[in-house]
């Protein structure tokens, strides 16, 4: 018996959906739906919606990149509640909006089962965040809400504190490239110093320039877990500094992963204590801007340090000097490590500017800032490029090259 539909990609559009809907009054067993990227558009949602209406065994339902709005949004809301052991709702990459934002929060509050709700890139903004706020504050189900490239400022920010302080069961909040400033981080620094519950908080490329904010979101996390991300701060070295004594403190972090900070010699020397005193096993510093002096702080510690077995240091300012350093210290260290420092492909466009590693998130808010076309490829493969990728924004369509590439001949 087919109890998982998974129809990613296949852009079969509200007609083929109709006929799915249909189905699902035959077959009243699934438990996991992907509608991943298939133009269903509010119409197409509307069938589902009228199908699963007491859909007694669905646990997952993924619509994400949809063409959803609003509308499609209320639909959706309308079911929540009667599918009765419904866990997990995917709407990432969809157009909802604050009103769809509303009609979902609603829905929210009569739902007694979902756990995880992904409202990422949704253009739900402050009004669309205070909704989803007042849901929470009574809501006893949901561990993890995604709430990522949203445009949430500092007000939206407040509301969602506000709520984490007396929601003791979400777990997980994802705020991640919203334009949330230093007056919203510091509404989460008091939020989380009442709530210990909430114990994974991403606010990475945000508008945040207080780095005592960030080391103090980091203390109240308490970094439980033993991989730590810093990745697209961009903060540079004052918020190594600030977080020194964070990581000087906490012996259960073994990986470390800070791309693209803008991290100079400073912040190296800083990093290079940290080796020297810490059990890690691996650091991850591509794309910042250490040079030769930074390199040779590194270096030195890799020869007090027999528990690091990663360095990645590619994408940074080290020249001949430096890299001589680092290899010295990989051949004299009394335990193998693994340097990622240049490699053999320069790091340039075709203009000669330097490359910094951008996530695929990034990349598309320069794609649709630039109005180019949605679709990056690496300009050495012509490959599509899924995460990661070295980057200039000198053109309209950018200038990329994929980890492959970048890794090829290390």
């Amino acid at each position: 018996t087919l109890t998982e539909l998974d129809l990613t990609y296949c852009r079969i559009g509200e007609e083929g959906i109709k006929y799915i809907a249909d189905a699902l009054n035959y077959n009243k067993v699934l438990t996991k739906i992907n509608l991943t990227r298939n133009q269903v558009g509010n119409a197409g949602v509307q069938y589902l919606a009228d199908a699963l209406q007491h859909y007694p065994t669905l646990v997952r339902l993924n619509l994400e990149e949809n063409e959803i709005d609003g509308q499609g949004a209320q639909y959706l809301a309308n079911v929540l509640e009667p599918i009765l052991v419904l866990e997990e709702l995917n709407l990432n990459r969809n157009i909802i909006g604050e009103q769809g934002a509303k009609y979902l929060a609603d829905a929210l509050t009569k739902s007694k089962t979902l756990i995880r709700l992904d409202l990422g890139n949704n253009q739900i903004g402050n009004e669309g965040a205070l909704y989803l706020a007042k849901a929470l504050e009574n809501h006893r189900t949901l561990t993890s809400l995604s709430l990522e490239s949203n445009c949430i400022e500092d007000q939206g920010a407040q509301y969602l504190a506000h709520a984490s302080e007396t929601n003791t069961v979400l777990t997980r909040l994802d705020l991640r490239q919203n334009r949330i400033g230093n007056e919203g981080v510091n509404c989460f620094v008091n939020a989380l110093k009442k709530n210990t519950n909430l114990k994974n908080l991403y606010l990475d490329e945000n508008e945040m320039t207080d780095g005592k904010a960030v080391s103090a979101i980091v203390n109240l996390l308490n970094c439980r877990y033993n991989c730590y991300s810093l990745d697209f701060y961009g903060m540079g070295d004052n918020l190594i500094e600030l977080l020194s004594s964070v990581l000087q403190r906490n012996t259960t972090i073994k990986h470390i992963t800070l791309i693209t900070n803008k991290i100079g010699d400073r912040g190296a020397q800083v990093l290079a204590s940290l080796i020297s005193s810490r059990m890690l096993i691996s650091l991850d510093l591509r794309s910042n801007h250490i040079g030769d002096q930074g390199a040779d702080y590194l270096a030195d510690a890799l020869m007090n340090n027999t528990t690091l077995t990663t360095l990645k240091l590619r994408g940074n300012e080290i020249g001949p000097s430096g890299t001589k350093y680092l290899i010295d210290a990989q051949k004299n260290r009394t335990t193998p490590i693994q340097l990622e420092i240049n490699g053999t492909l320069k790091l340039q466009c075709k203009s000669g500017h330097r490359l910094e590693l951008y996530n695929s998130n990034m990349r598309m808010k320069n794609v649709q800032r630039q109005g180019a076309s949605v679709k990056i490829v690496c300009d050495k493969c012509s490959k599509n490029v899924s995460w990661l990728s070295w980057y200039c924004p000198c053109s309209t369509n950018g200038f990329d090259i994929c980890e492959e590439c970048a890794n090829k001949n290390d």
